[in-house]
């Protein structure tokens, strides 16, 4: 998703909360099978996965941080490639 609304200098969380993605996923107009990752920043909903803050978590938060970084970098990765190409 791409918007001009706002200016370089806006916060990333502001930016966020106006964009067409988070009124539509607020809205439940995406798919429940469809998530998105955000930064630690964000709050962790049912369709916006972001990871649990602090250290010493319990295993199922500190699991679930690890497997959310390794698709994360996954994702990245991928990004990486098609942009060399």
């Amino acid at each position: 998703m791409i918007s001009s609304k706002l200016c370089a200098s806006t916060n990333d969380n502001t930016s966020y909360v106006v964009s067409q993605l988070s009124k539509d996923i607020k809205a439940g107009r995406l798919p429940k099978q469809c998530h998105v990752v955000l930064h630690e920043a964000y709050p962790c909903t049912e369709q916006e996965m972001s990871p649990w803050k602090g250290r010493n978590l319990p295993v199922h938060k500190d699991a679930f941080n690890y497997y959310l970084s390794l698709n994360r970098q996954v994702i990245e990765r991928a990004f990486g490639l098609l942009i060399q190409r």
